[in-house]
Parts: structure tokens; sequence; C-alpha cells
């Protein structure tokens, strides 16, 4: 089996308020990016937004193959 790592993105939830989440997606997110710097980037953005982060996820693809 042969995996092929893949193009991911992460996923920054914000606090509306109001028990209300708003989320914002960064594409493109390269597969040899390390965790901590994918994290630094999105609390970058997240700061430039207008509501507080409530959580980051971070999405990784793979593509798998006989």
């Amino acid at each position: 089996m042969t995996v092929v790592d893949q193009i991911g993105y992460v996923t920054i939830y914000l606090d509306a308020g109001g028990g209300d989440t708003v989320s914002v997606r960064l594409n493109n997110i390269k597969p040899t990016a390390t965790d901590q710097d994918v994290y630094d980037v999105a609390t970058a953005v997240a700061g430039l937004l207008a509501y507080p982060v409530n959580s980051i996820r971070r999405t990784k693809r793979s593509d798998y193959s006989a």
C-alpha cells in the first residue's frame, strides 16, 4: 500500500456571541507544514477577525493505493 499526503485545510471556529459560531477556512495547507506553524498562522489570521477564537481544527488528507 502506498500513502500519498494531499493538501489539507484549517478551520477556525469563532464565537459570534449568543451561542452562534462562525467559521473561516484556510485552504491549501501543505502536508509538510508542522502543526506549530499551522497554529501560529491560524492564530495570526484570527487576530485580524472581529470575533474571538473558539477552536482551531487542522484537517489532513491522504490518498491510499495498492
